[in-house]
């Protein structure tokens, strides 16, 4: 809620907040335990986990039904690199890397790409680590609106006709 006890209008401030909520004061991170889908209600189809495996390649251990497309309606299971560009789902992994190395949630966002349209989009990582020193998976969420101002892609131009 914000102050005046409205619902937030912003997918990744209320994302944030939830996860602000299982750190409580002691933590830097919550654990992944400390997540629970039934909390975020209906924006958990916009939320992601991602795994990151000492030494090894992130890969995804949960997709919300938010981020399926032609012929990937799963990501879990899936390392980053296999999700094809120009998705949301790979658009919001990107920076992965920063919010290792910062230790802090991050929010990215603007004009992408999501399976052959046009889109503007917000996203947000959080780390969440198991004994509280090494961040080993981050709770991402993320969502878009079609960019009615921009250009068709060529996937798109091709689909219209």
């Amino acid at each position: 809620m914000t102050p005046g006890g409205e619902q937030e209008r912003r997918l990744v401030l209320r994302v944030l907040s939830r996860w602000q909520e299982a750190c409580g004061e002691e933590r830097d991170w919550p654990t992944r335990a400390d997540i629970d889908p039934a909390q975020f209600g209906a924006d958990w189809r916009n939320c992601f986990i991602l795994a990151l495996p000492e030494g090894g390649e992130p890969f995804y251990l949960y997709s919300g039904e938010a981020f399926a497309g032609p012929g990937w309606a799963e990501a879990a299971g899936r390392r980053v690199s296999e999700f094809p560009d120009g998705t949301l789902l790979s658009a919001a992994a990107r920076f992965v890397p920063r919010v290792i190395a910062r230790g802090i949630p991050m929010s990215k966002g603007g004009p992408g790409e999501n399976f052959g349209r046009r889109i503007l989009y917000r996203s947000i990582l959080l780390p969440l680590s198991q004994d509280g020193t090494r961040i080993d998976t981050l709770l991402g969420a993320a969502n878009f609106r079609e960019d009615a101002a921009a250009e068709p892609t060529p996937a798109t131009a091709a689909s219209a006709e």
